[in-house]
């Protein structure tokens, strides 16, 4: 839902519980993109792969997985090989990893 802006600053003047709120929300939402931007920065797809799965971004499928940290599924399934095959995961299952 959008909402003007003159909306949320009249809020943020009138409620302070609602600045505080929406305060908290911004700064989860900053920490939030700064994390994703440090991930894709990563240059060794294994590397962002395990920094991806280390920040609990694995929740669907290897692709999803991929694609949230900007590789192709190919890759990404080969740096879960390599990552097994070093001893830093363990595969469960099926498209199942733990740290």
């Amino acid at each position: 839902m959008l909402l003007p802006s003159a909306v949320i600053r009249n809020a943020i003047r009138k409620d302070q519980g609602f600045a505080q709120d929406f305060i908290a929300h911004l700064c989860h939402q900053i920490i939030s993109l700064r994390t994703r931007l440090e991930l894709v920065a990563i240059t060794s797809a294994k590397e962002r792969v395990f920094a991806g799965l280390t920040e609990g971004l694995h929740t669907g499928t290897i692709r999803e997985l991929a694609a949230q940290v900007h590789l192709t599924p190919e890759a990404t399934n080969r740096s879960l090989a390599q990552l097994v095959k070093d001893g830093r995961l363990r595969k469960l299952g099926r498209g199942r990893y733990r740290v």
